[in-house]
């Protein structure tokens, strides 16, 4: 797969991971779910994998600069 196809692919997980931290969270509230720390387990990972996705962007970003410093 490419980079592209392999960024897209990542940046769905994280958005899937935020939407069900979201679906739990309305769950809880409304009384459905039970559990709280399957709630907090899924928040805490949708966090995380926001945050990995953010310092891959910063860390591409660092990359692209320097590249653009390189003088030929």
């Amino acid at each position: 797969p490419s980079f592209s196809d392999t960024l897209e692919r990542e940046i769905g997980r994280v958005d899937r991971a935020q939407e069900v931290a979201n679906e739990k969270i309305s769950a809880f509230v409304a009384g459905e779910e039970q559990n709280l720390h399957e709630v907090m387990i899924s928040m805490n990972q949708a966090k995380l994998q926001f945050e990995l996705m953010s310092e891959v962007r910063n860390r591409g970003l660092e990359a692209y600069k320097k590249l653009m410093q390189t003088q030929v």
